[in-house]
């Protein structure tokens, strides 16, 4: 709602609305006021009333009044009026006074039972109300704008809202299928809390799709070479983390969010190369993390190629201290603050 409430040289509690009503018509413009200030008190909206003797009869009418209110009042967000035909057919008529576009809406309740004055009251109302809390103002004022600069499409990407089609159940926005299955890779790092010593390397995982909004994702990569030292010797250790991760995908435009739970599994192999001629001992441990990260998948123009950006952070369960002579060398993490870069295709 900030896009309608607050902006421009007026905020939230200047904000209003303007019913245009022939005050003996039905249903009672008092009444169709009452329920519509009812609906947008929370957002701090006023509803006023202008009683005419007539309706306007054109669009460039309407736009006229609505013009004039706005100059009359600053914050006037819309005019509404209404025609009703037998009580129960009726055409809402609304204004958005900041781009000057017009529309007309039918407003025909379902459940009507011959003359229902206080349903085609509320009908009309939440009707006006709907169109301030949605997003139909701020489409008028996009197609107002194209009709006085007309560009080219934009690319199948970059569409949003996307073309809408049909009538019925199947009527709505088109909207492409994202893929069942994606191959992500890239490069990741990661900075263990309280060693201090950031490591990176590669990745590469696989997503998949069963659900709308949940996507199990499973990575696996290299951290490359972590090194640390003490009196007895050197420890120089390979991490190679396997994670499971369930995102909860969130549609941002074009772009994809995430939150995700994160499971991972370390394997670390440690070299451990006392002072002496003793030479070096290998030995390979497992160390268990968990926490949460968020993703961003963001589109790039093939449409089946995304640029993946993430953080987040895990939480040691089973760590190892890595120790020469029995002395740690590199000391077990609390905790690992995780990032990740790379880019995510489909091959379907």
């Amino acid at each position: 709602m900030s896009f309608l409430v607050c902006g421009g040289a007026f905020c939230a509690e200047e904000a209003r609305v303007v019913l245009i009503v022939i005050p003996t018509e039905e249903p009672a413009p008092d009444r169709v006021q009452e329920i519509l200030q009812e609906h947008l008190g929370d957002v701090q909206v006023r509803v006023d009333v202008t009683e005419r003797e007539a309706l306007p009869d054109t669009p460039g009418h309407w736009i006229e009044i609505g013009a004039n209110q706005a100059a009359k009042e600053p914050g006037t967000l819309a005019i509404f009026g209404w025609r009703c035909e037998e009580k129960t057919d009726c055409t809402l008529y609304m204004v958005d006074t900041g781009s000057g576009s017009f529309a007309a809406i039918p407003v025909r309740p379902d459940d009507m039972e011959d003359h229902d004055s206080e349903r085609i009251a509320f009908a009309l109302a939440a009707t006006a109300r709907e169109s301030i809390w949605g997003a139909m103002f701020p489409v008028m004022r996009r197609l107002i704008d194209e009709g006085k600069n007309p560009k080219a499409p934009a690319l199948r990407w970059q569409r949003e809202p996307g073309p809408y089609i049909g009538d019925g159940d199947s009527a709505g926005q088109v909207k492409d299928k994202r893929p069942w299955m994606w191959l992500e890779w890239g490069y990741h790092g990661e900075y263990p809390h309280p060693t201090g010593q950031s490591l990176h390397g590669p990745w590469v995982g696989a997503a998949l799709s069963p659900g709308k909004n949940l996507v199990p994702f499973l990575q696996i990569g290299w951290l490359g070479l972590q090194s640390g030292q003490n009196e007895q010797g050197v420890v120089k250790t390979h991490r190679f983390p396997i994670s499971l991760a369930l995102r909860i995908y969130v549609p941002i435009g074009p772009a994809m969010f995430s939150v995700a739970p994160v499971g991972r599994v370390d394997f670390v192999i440690a070299k451990s190369d006392p002072i002496g001629p003793r030479g070096e001992s290998t030995g390979m441990k497992i160390e268990v993390h968990a926490g949460a990260a968020t993703t961003w998948h963001l589109p790039l123009p093939s449409g089946k190629v995304e640029a993946v950006i993430g953080m987040g952070a895990l939480a040691t369960i089973l760590g190892h201290d890595y120790k020469v002579d029995g002395q740690s060398a590199v000391a077990a993490s609390g905790v690992r603050f995780i990032w990740m870069v790379g880019m995510a295709w489909s091959p379907l």
